[in-house]
């Protein structure tokens, strides 16, 4: 009787052992399944994203979506496209996509330009995370003599000679290709706190000249104008009615004059676009900067640079308070006027795919 005993303990143990075994491998597997379908959400999200940047067109701030597709045949020379059934703006807002992920597409020319030290674009978004004056007059001048052609050390600049003593890597003296590398300018570290780096990534880039107040990222349009970010929505408003070309156009709605020609303010998106995609709630969020080459022998679109980074809850909540509704002409950009625009309450991200355009439509 005690030998029946003890085997029937042992085989309930066996059968709890067995359970678990074939319960934790049960997880796993699900656990797998879950992360191939965010994979594959990832990389839906990403690919429609640029089928829509490559096959739609702009406005003067958004690519223009539309239900019906249209090709180039088919469109008379002299006829007036409509404006279409919605918008995705090119400004950093944040979108929802496939599955649990975030989207958003920046135009480029939208950001501070770190090829341009000197350039005011280059300070603005340096100066909104915090950055002294005095940092960002230092960062200038070591950014002209990476990128220079010369070996002629600029004023609080750095050249060969003082990356030789930190036994960092010379300067390439060539324009920088990523907005990661700004890491390697020397006094980079010194001159921007850790704290400051993650967000930094997001306001600068490589590939931007010029002024585009349609497109402008609403943290770098503050900085520009040395306004608090919630002071710029007049600007915001205004361009969601017409293109904004002009600096008089600015100083009407801000109260700030800006010293910069009219021929250096862009009224249309560039070639240049930036996507990041992330999961709802935060996470690795993957970053491409791409370039449509439309005229391109082999390829519609390149890809400049890619990389991944981390986006804290916070960040992955971002929005900006920008209606998405279609461009219908030019409007009289003064304050008043801007002041009459109707708005939206800004939700955490606005459904894209599937939500707002299905195929019941």
């Amino acid at each position: 009787m005690v030998g029946v005993l003890w085997v029937l303990a042992a085989l309930g143990l066996v059968a709890v052992y067995v359970d678990g075994l074939v319960g934790s491998r049960v997880d796993r597997a699900m656990a797998a399944r879950e992360g191939i379908a965010r994979k594959l959400d990832r990389i839906g999200t990403y690919n429609t994203v640029v089928y829509l940047a490559v096959a739609g067109r702009t406005n003067h701030r958004a690519l223009v979506l539309e239900r019906r597709q249209r090709f180039t045949d088919d469109i008379a020379e002299n006829e007036f496209l409509p404006v279409g059934d919605g918008e995705l703006l090119l400004t950093g807002k944040t979108y929802a996509g496939l599955g649990d992920m975030h989207f958003s597409v920046q135009d480029e020319t939208g950001l501070g330009a770190l090829n341009l030290p000197h350039a005011p674009m280059f300070g603005a978004a340096l100066e909104h995370l915090g950055v002294s004056p005095m940092g960002v007059r230092r960062l200038a001048a070591r950014v002209r003599d990476y990128i220079d052609l010369d070996a002629d050390l600029s004023v609080s600049g750095a050249e060969s000679l003082a990356y030789r003593r930190r036994d960092l890597p010379p300067p390439p003296n060539w324009i920088m290709l990523a907005p990661l590398e700004i890491k390697r300018v020397f006094g980079a570290a010194e001159a921007i706190a850790p704290e400051q780096w993650e967000p930094l990534r997001g306001l600068v880039s490589t590939r931007s000249a010029g002024y585009n107040f349609n497109t402008m990222h609403p943290d770098v349009l503050a900085g520009l104008l040395r306004l608090p970010t919630e002071q710029v929505d007049a600007v915001l408003k205004a361009r969601a009615g017409g293109p904004i070309n002009r600096a008089d156009q600015v100083a009407s709605l801000t109260g700030r004059h800006l010293d910069i020609n009219d021929e250096d303010i862009l009224t249309a998106p560039s070639s240049f676009l930036r996507v990041a995609v992330w999961p709802k709630g935060g996470g690795a969020c993957s970053v491409a900067g791409i370039q449509l080459t439309l005229q391109g022998d082999v390829v519609p679109w390149r890809t400049g640079y890619f990389y991944t980074e981390t986006r804290a809850l916070a960040q992955s909540r971002q929005t900006e308070r920008e209606t998405e509704a279609p461009y219908t002409g030019e409007i009289d950009t003064t304050a008043d006027d801007a002041a009459r625009l109707a708005t939206e309450v800004p939700t955490p991200a606005t459904p894209l795919f599937g939500a707002t355009f299905s195929d019941s439509d």
